[in-house]
């Protein structure tokens, strides 16, 4: 299973143990502004870049793209080679607009899931000043019951358009 799948997964497993079933769902998300970053992106027309990934859990990868596919993945802080494919697909995405995507998929995933009575998703997206793309991404859920807040992050740094 993917990284991206199982933050997924346990974010939402989380919700699900030790919650009454019920249909009071409940999803925090500024979809506003998520379209309208996502289309500046796109106007933009950026084909060629590359940028670091940090997932908690997970690990951290610098990712180089050319003409809109990934070319190169790095594990960073280690020196081992990594299979570009493999890591890529392990990854969940490999550039903005799949991490667009990915987002989107988060989104929607709560939405097809019963939370749990008195549960609640807040997905945080903080945008790029500069180039409209998803720099964070922070989920957190909240109940009442003890167990309580479980937390994720995903964060793009060092995002740098290159010649192509």
């Amino acid at each position: 299973m993917s990284k991206t799948k199982i933050v997924i997964a346990v974010t939402v497993c989380m919700f699900l143990f030790g919650c009454n079933l019920s249909d009071n769902n409940r999803v925090v998300f500024d979809s506003a502004a998520f379209d309208r970053a996502r289309v500046a992106w796109e106007a933009q027309g950026i084909t060629c870049y590359s940028f670091d990934i940090v997932m908690i859990p997970g690990s951290a990868y610098r990712v180089t793209v050319r003409n809109g596919e990934a070319v190169n993945v790095k594990l960073l802080y280690q020196e081992e080679a990594v299979e570009v494919e493999k890591t890529l697909e392990g990854l969940g995405f490999w550039d903005i607009p799949a991490f667009f995507g990915w987002i989107q998929d988060v989104y929607n995933e709560a939405w097809e899931r019963d939370l749990g009575r008195g549960s609640t998703l807040y997905i945080n997206v903080t945008y790029n000043a500069d180039y409209n793309f998803p720099e964070l991404i922070e989920t957190s859920w909240r109940t009442r019951r003890p167990m309580d807040g479980l937390w994720s992050y995903t964060r793009i740094s060092n995002f740098r358009p290159i010649e192509n």
